[in-house]
């Protein structure tokens, strides 16, 4: 079993804290590895994947596009501005 499963097997079981989840991401890879995990073991709609996606937006933005969770295409960056003019 690898380092990630296990530490989903243990969150799954109430034998270790979300704190310990965050602390094995380094790098994209890692978040990756742990967040396929926890879809496996916990389900894409545990409290788990929801936590994690937050606390790292960008690599779930990147996870999510790699594995088809999310797909912008044809949408543009849809952040702040009004987008109109009077």
């Amino acid at each position: 079993m690898s380092e990630a499963a296990d530490l989903v097997r243990k969150y799954g079981e109430g034998q270790s804290q979300f704190d310990e989840l965050v602390g094995f991401v380094k790098c994209q890879e890692c978040f990756s590895t742990l967040m396929g995990e926890i879809t496996e073991q916990l389900g894409n709609e545990s409290d788990a994947a929801g936590r994690m996606a937050s606390q790292f937006p960008e690599m779930f933005k990147t996870y999510a596009r790699a594995t088809g969770l999310y797909n912008d295409e044809g949408n543009g960056e849809e952040e702040g501005g009004d987008g109109g003019e009077g």
